[in-house]
Order: C-alpha cells, then structure tokens, then sequence
C-alpha cells in the first residue's frame, strides 16, 4: 500500500472542453490512480456547482474518465441513487477509505471500501437492515482502528456508530448516540483523549430563536455518549457538523447561515467560544475550501509524545 495525494477538483476549472460538452449532464467520478512512486493519486471531480441535501453531490459516481475499472470506485452508484461518499486515509500509509449509503431502492446500507494495491477493494457492507441509514462519516486511527457514524432517517431518527480494530474480521454491534426520543441527523465522529466523539444536529432546544443545532457527546463509562457541548446555528437547512482532530488540536466546524461558516475549538469545559468564516460558495468544493482555510486558523499541530496518534480523516 502506497502513499495518497487527495484532490477536489470543479471539472469546468480543470478541462474546460470536456465540461462544455457536459454541462446539463452532471457527471463526477471517486478515482483512485496508482503512481510510479508508490503514491496513490485520489481525485474526486464534477463539473457543476454541489448543492445542498442528503446527497449534496449530484452525480458523483457516474464514470467519466476512460480508467481501468478498478481504479474507479462504484461506478454504478449513480443508477441507483447511492448516498455522497466520505473519505479519510489510514496512517501511515495514506491509503484512502471511503464509506456511503448505498440504496436498496426502499432503503440505504452503509458500505465501505478500501484502496488495496492497485485497485479498490470489494464493497463491504458495514450494515444489512430495512432501516434507513445515510450520511455516514469514517475515521480512522492511526493504529489502524476504524470509527463510522450515520443517522437512522424514520419515525425513530437517531444517531448510530460503530467500530473495527485493526485487522479485525467483524465491526461491532452499531450503538446509539443519541438519547431516546432525540432525533438526530448527519453526524461526524473522531477520536480523541482517549474517547470517541460524535457530533451531530438536531432541532433546537436553548435558543428558541433558531430551530437547528449542534450537539457533541463523548464516550463514557459503559459505553454511554455523555453530552459535552452544545453549539447553535441560524441556518435552517443541513448543517453538517464535522469534527477535526491534530496532535494538540480538537475542532469543530459546521455551517451556521446563510453566507457564513461557524468553528469551536472543543473542550471539557464549557462555554467554548464559536468564531464565524465569511462563506460565500455554496457549491461542495466552496465548503471544502472555507473547512481548509478553518483549518489554518486553527494552526498547526502540537505533537504531545504521551499521547498516541488519533490519525485525522482530513489530510493524508
């Protein structure tokens, strides 16, 4: 297995002939292109604006490029309507993990695949329910210990993440989040202090002027999510909650209006105070570049050699 670089390219700004003839038709592609160097090349493309929703990128596994089918991740995802993908890299080696909801037709599955030499692996199927469970999100460790988080859309909305340690055969039994009767959606998970985090939105409960939030549990004793922050929004649509983890640094990122990206560094005390980005860009490379430029502010990581690597989902 090969080092990775990763790249979000908008088609239009890369081959502008080849988007011409394409606009009015969105496709996109997950790719995987194995180098002479050992360093696998992973490009995730679309060649229109990305909007918002359970699926906020229209058409992303629709083949375009003339690659070698193993190169190409689920390229009949877009037939059946498969969920977005989310993507994060095993340390050392870079190698690229990728997890989505893959559509029954009734009902979405979280899968998962991993790059193995010079191809991606056979979709794995991390659960086989009549739920409905999109959104999901990895992490994984450094160790090589795999964290995924969805939500159950339904009558019975909840928040669910599970666990497989390196080299492990099985994932673990997937576990509430959420407490009963709290409906929440589009959950992220990390590891850190020695506990997995999940975040996640749901309806608003402290401020009545708003009717979104963040929540954010830690792992307990027993397994239990205890809660440990709660962070408002202004905005009424997804807000997508996203937690970041480097030596040192421990963050939160989520959309919090219309035009504007909200981020907290998060903590065991309360009242961790919540910075606003100007974002103007609603198209899913606009988030991904506001996420990045969050990420700078934050800084750069502070190793602690008492502390093992956590692995981060977001640079390779």
């Amino acid at each position: 297995m090969g080092r990775c670089r990763f790249t979000l390219v908008v088609l239009l700004t890369l081959i502008a002939p080849l988007a011409a003839g394409l606009v009015g038709n969105a496709r996109a592609e997950v790719a995987g292109t194995p180098g002479h160097d050992g360093v696998v090349d992973m490009l995730v493309m679309s060649p229109l604006s990305i909007t918002d929703g359970v699926d906020p990128i229209p058409q992303v596994w629709t083949q375009y490029r003339p690659l070698p089918p193993e190169w190409v991740l689920n390229p009949s995802g877009e037939l059946r309507g498969d969920g977005r993908p989310d993507i994060a890299f095993q340390r050392p080696s870079g190698v690229p993990v990728v997890v989505w909801a893959y559509n029954h037709g009734e009902s979405h599955d979280i899968v998962i695949s991993f790059w193995e030499a010079n191809g991606w692996s056979p979709i794995e199927f991390i659960t086989n329910t009549a739920d409905d469970e999109i959104d999901p999100r990895v992490f994984v460790m450094g160790e090589g210990t795999i964290h995924v988080t969805w939500w159950v859309e339904g009558p019975d909305a909840r928040v669910e993440v599970t666990t497989r340690v390196q080299d492990g055969d099985f994932w673990a039994a997937p576990q509430r989040v959420t407490d009963l009767n709290e409906p929440g959606a589009r959950p992220s998970v990390a590891f850190h202090g020695n506990a997995v985090w999940v975040a996640y939105e749901r309806d608003a409960t402290e401020n009545l002027f708003n009717t979104r939030e963040i929540v954010v549990r830690r792992q307990g004793q027993g397994g239990v999510f205890v809660l440990e922050y709660i962070a408002e929004s202004e905005y009424d649509g997804p807000i997508e909650p996203v937690l970041h983890v480097k030596p040192g640094k421990f963050w939160m990122d989520w959309r919090y209006s219309e035009d504007q990206y909200a981020y907290a560094e998060i903590s065991s005390s309360p009242g961790s105070s919540t910075n606003l980005e100007t974002w103007t860009d609603p198209s899913w490379i606009g988030v991904e570049s506001v996420r990045l430029l969050i990420a700078r502010i934050i800084g750069p990581a502070i190793p602690d050699e008492g502390e093992p690597d956590p692995g981060d989902p977001t640079e390779p």
